[in-house]
């Protein structure tokens, strides 16, 4: 049983990912950017195997076993999504008038 469950995963790289988020998925807000991430996190994963030696790079579910889901998920926001104010990062245009 426990060897069907392991190919099935590893035939369905999307089961391979939802089984992984859903560890880090604690939140409304989680559970929607993972909803919407899969393929950022499968095309950064493929671009391993297309980028040098696919021989030596794990299978998905290994790779994805080596990521954090939940520091994954803070790593990706956006500086507003984290809180912080925007003028930090691009502060406004004054105009000099004469």
């Amino acid at each position: 049983m426990n060897d069907w469950y392991g190919t099935w995963l590893e035939e369905n790289p999307s089961n391979v990912y939802y089984n992984w988020a859903s560890r880090g998925m604690s939140t409304p807000s989680m559970q929607n950017w993972f909803q919407n991430n899969y393929n950022r996190l499968y095309n950064q994963y493929s671009g391993l195997l297309a980028g040098g030696n696919p021989m030596g790079v794990p299978s998905f579910s290994q790779w994805l076993n080596s990521l954090n889901p939940s520091k994954y998920y803070t790593n990706n926001l956006s500086s507003a999504q984290r809180g912080y104010s925007t003028p930090t990062f691009a502060p406004r245009l004054r105009w000099l008038i004469y």
